[in-house]
């Protein structure tokens, strides 16, 4: 994404968290923010709009950059929207890894398998693509 990021973390990034306490959920994802920023060496600064997806195996973020011209060097500001029932998928252009998933669907020359019935997304996740159900 030019203006902004996708990522996908595991659920020990949220495990204690309370999905029903705007604050906590705020708190971690600046965390995972800072984290990326110091791990990876990216810039983040700006107004970023970042959709949060939970899911049993972790939680998608998307990160869409909305300004950066009142912002500092290292200043970044959240506006925070956690959506529950958004299913996620993977997808994959070749069938190769489909036969260790279970209920893949094909849709426009892709193969997609919900996260939900994936055991092990750390073998699957190099290979494919995760996705919002649309």
């Amino acid at each position: 994404m030019e203006d902004g990021f996708r990522i996908f973390v595991q659920n020990n990034y949220f495990d204690k968290i309370d999905w029903d306490n705007k604050d906590k959920i705020s708190e971690q994802v600046k965390n995972i923010f800072f984290m990326i920023k110091k791990n990876y060496h990216i810039s983040i600064k700006g107004l970023y709009r970042v959709k949060v997806y939970p899911n049993k195996l972790g939680v998608l973020i998307i990160a869409i950059k909305l300004d950066n011209e009142s912002y500092g060097s290292s200043e970044f500001d959240l506006r925070i929207i956690v959506f529950f029932d958004k299913e996620i998928y993977l997808k994959f252009d070749d069938c190769y890894l489909l036969d260790k998933l279970k209920l893949p669907y094909f849709y426009k020359d892709d193969y997609f398998v919900n996260i939900n019935d994936v055991s092990d997304i750390i073998n699957c996740v190099e290979f494919g693509e995760i996705c919002l159900g649309e």
